[in-house]
């Protein structure tokens, strides 16, 4: 794409770049920060289990059971949220990119359109190297110019179709 057009090229590098690190600079410090809450309330699940486990009779005796599944529970809450959290913040990335990418690609297809005066013809190598595709040695806009001011041939799109239907409700 380099060679069809560098200057979309680089501008769409740029955007889809600095997209990237800005997602990133923003996701980096809440996932440290839900990760670092999802550690912390695993260690107090993990100390007050073993509090509770390591003095079952003085916790069965004294009736302290409600008050260790409480403390359990919230931490248990704690971390089911940061594990969602995290899990969103893995997923959003990825999306938020591909919906920029989409973005970028049909502005660098109006880009391109309103370069050329509102003719595919010169956007169409730019295009296929968009979606990876091959660009033909001998495509370099005339070709596609020259199949559609051919006339009525028998390599022509026709201009028109007529589809005749008819439907009997009886």
């Amino acid at each position: 794409m380099v060679f069809v057009d560098p200057l979309v090229t680089l501008l769409s590098a740029g955007l889809l770049g600095g997209s990237y690190a800005l997602i990133y600079i923003r996701l980096r410090e809440g996932l440290r920060h839900a990760g670092e809450e999802l550690m912390s309330s695993f260690g107090l699940r993990f100390r007050i289990s073993q509090e509770a486990m390591g003095g079952i009779k003085d916790v069965k005796l004294l009736g302290l059971e409600d008050s260790y599944i409480g403390v359990y529970e919230r931490a248990a809450q704690r971390s089911a949220r940061a594990s969602a959290r995290i899990g969103a913040m893995t997923d959003l990335p990825r999306f938020a990119l591909e919906a920029i990418t989409f973005m970028t690609l049909l502005t660098v297809i109006l880009v391109l359109l309103l370069r050329s005066g509102g003719s595919i013809i010169d956007i169409v190598p730019t295009v296929l190297s968009v979606y990876g595709y091959s660009i033909p040695d001998e495509m370099n806009g005339r070709v596609l110019h020259e199949l559609l001011q051919k006339g009525k041939g028998e390599n022509t799109v026709p201009d028109h179709d007529v589809l005749t239907t008819e439907a009997d409700y009886t």
